[in-house]
């Protein structure tokens, strides 16, 4: 048997090996490697006491073997722990992502109760795609340093609307999320909630797939653009 620790050792042994592919179903969907196993990170998240069992007790220079051989690791790793990583993980969707999500959906309710066309309102948070502009110089300048690409006005009532928020008590809930999550609260939850026969994910299916002022708005600015989906280059000809 060849040397997995190894890029080539690991490349010869592909045809020996279970690779499990942990990636969701949208990634899987678009491309995956032949022979390996889909098993979502989703439900690996849910139990993830026992994703770290290493029978082997070689699991991890094999496994790194294997992403070297799949240049997968050419920008790099963070090592950490699957318990960490998937701590990391649910921190991130239940806090960032959980208050982009509310603030998009309050900023939407109340700008149209103002008298805001809905279609302007979806096409200024996100379907132009300067969110993602944003979001990408995040990652380029830096979180801080990008705030440079803003104009004065842009600058002055962010830092307005920051400093008038209550962060002690937005630090003291994420703590709250945090804990919940590393002592498995969440995850027992997510037990009885498959137990139940997942009762809130057929209400979040609900939303994503039931009509909306929201969702209406984005089909209305689909239809005028003859495009699925609008990004800035789209916004700008329009």
């Amino acid at each position: 048997m060849s040397d997995l620790s190894t890029p080539k050792g690991a490349y010869d042994e592909l045809a020996n090996i279970q690779l499990v592919d942990c990636r969701e179903q949208y990634e899987w969907d678009a491309g995956y490697i032949p022979g390996a196993l889909h098993v979502p990170r989703s439900y690996l998240e849910s139990r993830f006491e026992g994703v770290e069992a290493d029978r082997s007790g070689r699991a991890q220079p094999r496994m790194l073997g294997l992403a070297e051989a799949l240049g997968v690791l050419r920008a790099g790793a963070v090592q950490m722990s699957a318990s960490a990583e998937a701590a990391l993980d649910l921190f991130v969707e239940q806090t960032v992502g959980a208050l982009l999500g509310m603030a998009i959906m309050t900023a939407f309710e109340v700008g149209r109760d103002a008298g805001i066309p809905a279609e302007a309102l979806v096409m200024e948070m996100y379907m132009s795609g300067e969110m993602e502009v944003v979001f990408r110089s995040f990652r380029e300048a830096g979180f801080f340093r990008s705030s440079e690409d803003h104009g004065p006005t842009a600058v002055f009532g962010g830092m307005t609307r920051t400093l008038e928020m209550d962060r002690e008590a937005m630090m003291a809930s994420f703590r709250a999320i945090l804990e919940d999550i590393k002592t498995g609260g969440f995850a027992r939850r997510f037990q009885d909630e498959a137990k139940n026969g997942y009762p809130l994910l057929e209400m979040a299916k609900a939303m994503m797939h039931g009509d909306s002022p929201m969702t209406d708005a984005e089909a209305r600015l689909r239809l005028l653009s003859g495009s699925p989906g609008l990004g800035s280059e789209q916004s700008d000809k329009a």
